[in-house]
Order: C-alpha cells, then structure tokens, then sequence
C-alpha cells in the first residue's frame, strides 16, 4: 500500500499566493475609485440640498430680476468627514474640502446664486471642475 502525502507543495502555495496578490491588485484601486466616487456623490448631494434650500428662499422671498440677494438664512454644515459647507446670507454656497473630492482637497468651490428671466440660476467658481459641471447651470 502506497501513502500518500496530504500537505501542499511549495510550488502550489506559491501559486495560491499569486493568484491572491493579482486579485489584490485588481481589487484595491476598484474599491478606492468606488470611495471616490460616493463621497463626490454625497457632496453633490449635501450641495444639491442647500442650493435647493437658497432657490427656494429665494423664490419665497419675492426676489426680482437684477436684485441684489440678501438677508437670507444663512448657516455652516459639515458634510460627513469629507468638508464644511457654508450657506452665507447672500445666497453663495461656499464648499470647502478636507479630503480629496473631485481632486480638491484643501480647495473651496463657491456657488453663486443670480436671478436671470425670473429664475436662479448657479455661478461656480472654479467652472470647470467636476463638481461645478454637475451643480451650475452658467
């Protein structure tokens, strides 16, 4: 009667761990662009909601074409971890990150709010980054 051996080879680990270091290396920037992406969701999603917020004051207000907005409620939030959003008396909406959102750790977006043909419509600054493309229509 032969014996058989139960243990693994050392070629068969190696192999084992090969195949678990290539599905690491798909896995980690997957899920790390995943992260990305919902916290520039919820972040649209908090702005989205004080813009709404302005629009609708703005509009409860009586604010005609070329005035000048003022005299709002104005009020600070944090959003989760990722930046503090400030919602000035003017209307402006300014955003401030503490992690990489939309490549701007550190940076500000401000939305503006001006009345053209009796509706709000949104300035950004800076206009062109992502952010700014998904929350003003100017």
């Amino acid at each position: 009667m032969q014996q058989y051996n139960k243990a693994f080879s050392l070629i068969e680990l190696m192999i084992v761990i090969a195949v678990i270091a290539v599905l690491t290396a798909i896995a980690i920037p997957m899920y790390t662009n995943f992260v990305d992406h919902s916290k520039t969701a919820q972040t649209i999603t908090a702005l989205n909601d004080a813009q709404n917020k302005v629009t609708n004051e703005i509009i409860n207000r009586g604010f005609k074409h070329a005035q000048v907005i003022s005299g709002l409620s104005s009020y600070t939030t944090k959003v989760d971890n990722y930046g503090i959003l400030v919602v000035h008396s003017s209307g402006a909406i300014t955003f401030t990150a503490n992690q990489v959102i939309d490549n701007m750790n550190g940076n500000t977006i401000v939305l503006t709010p001006s009345i053209k043909d009796m509706k709000v419509h949104w300035n950004c600054h800076p206009k062109h980054s992502y952010l700014a493309k998904k929350l003003c229509n100017a």
